[in-house]
C-alpha cells in the first residue's frame, strides 16, 4: 500500500538529507555579476545616448538663434550654452565660438557623459549644426544681416 500522506517526495526520500544545501547559494554568486554587469552597461549607454540628444538640441537650439537676421557673432554659441546649463545637469560640455560666415552659421557643441561603469573611457561627443543665415533682400539685392 502507498502512502500519499508523507511530507516529501518519493525524489528526495532517497536522496540523503543535507547534498544540495548552498548550491541555490553558489548559482547566484556566479550569476549576479553577469546579469549587473549587462544592467550597468545599458544604463551606461542610455547616459551616452541621452547626452548625444541633449548636445544636438542644444546644437539646433543654438544654430536656429545664430541664423536670424541681425544676430551676433557668439549668438548661436550663448543660445547652445543656456540649454546645455538648463538641461544637461551632470554632463560636462563646452559650446566652441561658433563658424560663421556671410551665409550660414555652424553651432558645435561638445559633451562628455557621465560615467557609472568605471572600466570603460570617458566618451567625448561632438555634434555640430549648420544652417543658413537669414539675409534681408531688398530689390534683388541680398544683404548680410550684419
Amino acid at each position: 500500500m502507498t502512502r500519499h500522506d508523507h511530507p516529501r517526495p518519493r525524489a528526495a526520500r532517497t536522496r540523503p538529507r543535507g547534498v544540495d544545501r548552498g548550491s541555490a547559494s553558489i548559482s547566484f554568486a556566479m550569476v549576479f555579476p553577469m546579469v549587473l554587469t549587462v544592467v550597468c552597461l545599458a544604463v551606461q549607454g542610455g547616459m551616452w545616448w541621452w547626452a548625444r540628444e541633449v548636445a544636438q538640441t542644444a546644437a539646433r537650439e543654438g544654430a536656429a538663434a545664430g541664423r536670424a537676421y541681425g544676430a551676433g557673432a557668439q549668438a548661436g554659441a550663448d543660445q547652445a550654452g543656456v540649454f546645455m546649463r538648463q538641461y544637461a545637469d551632470g554632463v560636462t560640455f563646452s559650446v566652441p565660438p561658433e563658424g560663421m560666415t556671410a551665409t550660414t552659421v555652424t553651432v558645435s557643441v561638445v559633451v562628455t557623459p557621465q560615467r557609472i561603469v568605471p572600466f570603460l573611457p570617458d566618451p567625448t561627443i561632438t555634434t555640430s549644426v549648420t544652417s543658413t543665415r537669414e539675409v534681408w533682400v531688398h530689390a534683388g539685392q541680398p544683404t548680410s544681416g550684419q
